[in-house]
């Protein structure tokens, strides 16, 4: 496990992500989209009296749990939509352009000598790791690891020290390319600069349709422990007198995120909406236990627009992250890639590609993170107007679904609670039957909110987690459409 995410999980108290025993992770799958073909006859009837409404108002508040009363759910739903029609469009997924990828890296990167991550750290370096996992493993920062996180560490120190006998007493620093180099899975960008005010830029762009991974990740890291850029949403504790004042207002940085679209030629022709604005924070502050004057950054959340309705965002996390500063784990990395092409030699081994997403962060400095994934070629729009599942029968299906998709394993100890507090009508995508590589965008009824974790055991964590995706069903035929589960972290 790279470490940077292990301590970024331990930190959060993120147990589910782990250690055994502690809440359950939701069903996966729940309902499976087994046959497209038929959601699209059924988006294609005519609409009865029943489900013929020009404006949809909808109130749902109820409150209800499991038998053992580990499973707490609370709903405080409403929701009024206008008459819009809601289409299904038919995408497919691809990879960054090398024009693409100049774009970025003339506007981020300029000039700047870019330097290569990829090469085999020195004695030094080692044994620097060695030190700083010891640390984090006894717990020196204030964090407390669980038995399972111990063993990781352990592991990971032994295998260093096997590596210090043939690690290089000092490292030349070679040039990266600016353009794509081929891959064991793609193609990929990958480096970082020095900038003269002693501050560091990263971009990593991995184009991989198969197994599933097209990201770019672009950070202009406000100091050396600048590893991650996290949103408040998983960050709790912070209150607004802790944080150090702004200049810039939201709806400048508003404006400037939108600057940068058109500068890249992203957005030339509406192609994405502004979905929502997020505080992120560097954690570099917050694993520093800075408790005042702490620095944040507008977080400006951009998804795909289609007939003027902007679609759901993907990974629900918001977290990107990078391995400057930790130059044996980026080594070590390179390991994991040769796994995951063992992987892909399996034929049924697949990675869930993400709905894509742009998130840009900004600061009184500029733009200080871009975040580009799972871009996608739209193929042609399906249906123009769906039909769409009455409300009766939706209110049925949250009720139902959610018991089963939240239902704790036999091994959790803990009580799991859940309020349901927005509830939007929006396009989600799920995979065409048959097809690793082409989806459908659909109408999906998201019901976004909070979830606590009460731990009962020591051998597990609490969880908090804020606005987060709870569950996602198919306006259309009902099923439910999974929620991507990654961390987060890319880079």
């Amino acid at each position: 496990m790279d470490r940077k995410k292990l301590k970024v999980l331990v930190m959060l108290g993120l147990c589910s992500a782990l250690a055994t025993g502690c809440k359950a992770t939701p069903k996966e799958k729940t309902v499976v989209q087994k046959d497209t073909n038929k959601m699209i006859q059924k988006a294609e009837q005519k609409p009865t009296d029943e489900n013929n409404q020009k404006k949809i108002a909808f109130t749902y508040k109820d409150s209800f749990s499991n038998k053992l009363k580990t499973l707490k759910i609370n709903m405080d739903l409403k929701c009024e939509i206008p008459d819009m029609k809601y289409p299904i469009v038919r995408v497919k997924q691809r990879e960054f352009t090398q024009k693409e990828v100049d774009q970025v890296v003339n506007e981020l990167i300029g000039d700047s000598k870019f330097l290569k991550l990829d090469y085999e750290p020195s004695k030094q370096q080692i044994q620097d790791e060695i030190i700083e996992l010891k640390k984090d493993s006894n717990g020196s920062d204030g964090t407390a690891f669980l038995s399972d996180d111990r063993n990781t560490v352990a592991k990971e120190i032994k295998l260093l020290k096997k590596m210090l006998a043939k690690a290089p007493d000092k490292v030349t620093k070679e040039e990266a390319s600016r353009k794509l180099v081929d891959t064991e899975s793609g193609t990929r960008v990958r480096g970082y600069t020095e900038e003269t005010n002693g501050r560091k830029k990263y971009l990593d762009v991995e184009n991989g349709c198969i197994p599933g991974v097209v990201d770019l990740t672009y950070m202009y890291m406000p100091n050396a422990n600048s590893q991650t850029f996290m949103d408040e949403t998983h960050i709790g504790g912070i209150e607004e007198k802790q944080l150090k004042k702004m200049k810039l207002t939201k709806e400048e940085a508003i404006k400037k995120a939108e600057e940068l679209l058109k500068k890249l030629h992203i957005n030339d022709h509406n192609e994405f909406g502004q979905y929502e604005v997020r505080i992120a924070y560097d954690m570099g502050n917050i694993y520093q236990g800075q408790k005042k004057d702490i620095p944040y950054y507008y977080m400006i959340i951009f998804t795909r627009n289609f007939h003027g309705i902007t679609s759901a965002y993907g990974d629900q996390y918001f977290q990107i992250g990078n391995n400057v500063e930790r130059p044996v784990d980026n080594y070590l990395s390179l390991g994991d890639t040769k796994a995951q092409e063992e992987q892909k030699k399996d034929d049924s081994y697949t990675m869930d590609w993400d709905r894509e997403t742009i998130s840009v962060y900004i600061g009184d400095e500029g733009v200080v993170g871009f975040h580009w994934t799972s871009p996608y070629k739209v193929q042609d729009t399906v249906v123009k107007s769906s039909n769409l599942l009455p409300m009766n029968k939706i209110k049925h299906i949250i009720k139902k679904m959610m018991l089963i998709r939240y239902e704790p394993s036999k091994n959790t100890h803990g009580t799991d609670e859940l309020f349901g507090t927005t509830m939007k009508l929006e396009l989600e995508r799920v995979t065409e039957k048959d097809s690793k590589m082409q989806g459908l965008y659909v109408p999906t009824w998201n019901i976004y909110g909070d979830e606590k974790f009460t731990a009962t055991s020591k051998d597990a964590g609490d969880l908090d987690m804020k606005n987060r995706k709870l569950i996602s069903i198919n306006a259309i035929d009902g099923s439910i459409i999974e929620i991507p589960t990654q961390d987060g972290c890319v880079g």
